[in-house]
């Protein structure tokens, strides 16, 4: 059982870069699209997450394509490969293909906390290794 493919393809010669916004690319946080050559790629096709298709409804110009989604769709609901799943942080249900607890929003709060923790662990262990008379060999920050 495998996945239909799932990822945009791009109409370079619609794309118009957005005034040089390029808001496909800035938007999407699993960098499947790039700039390259004054116009957005589609750099990372595998990176896309099955059955979203935000970054088309960002694109003024209407370049940016997805499949079908009524053919996906039908096969997913077929194969199984979405399940629901109710957000152990903020309780919304999302449908998804990965194992999960947490929706997309939580897992990058959890993932920006976590990012600060560790940190601010590094900061206060410098902190305190300067205190001790231990000279600070690395600049953190």
């Amino acid at each position: 059982m495998s996945k239909k493919p799932w990822f945009p393809t791009i109409n370079s010669d619609k794309c118009d870069r957005c005034k040089g916004a390029y808001k496909c690319v800035s938007f999407c946080p699993h960098g499947v699209l790039e700039v390259r050559e004054d116009k957005a790629f589609v750099v990372n096709p595998l990176g896309c997450v099955y059955g979203c298709s935000a970054c088309a409804s960002l694109c003024p110009s209407a370049a940016i394509i997805f499949p079908s989604r009524k053919e996906s769709y039908g096969s997913i609901k077929k194969e199984s490969w979405l399940h629901r799943v109710i957000c152990r942080s903020c309780g919304k249900e999302f449908l998804t293909d990965r194992e999960t607890g947490y929706c997309f929003d939580c897992e990058d709060k959890l993932r920006i906390r976590k990012s600060l923790n560790n940190h601010n662990r590094r900061v206060k262990t410098t902190t305190s290794q300067a205190s001790n008379g231990k000279s600070q060999s690395k600049f953190l920050c």
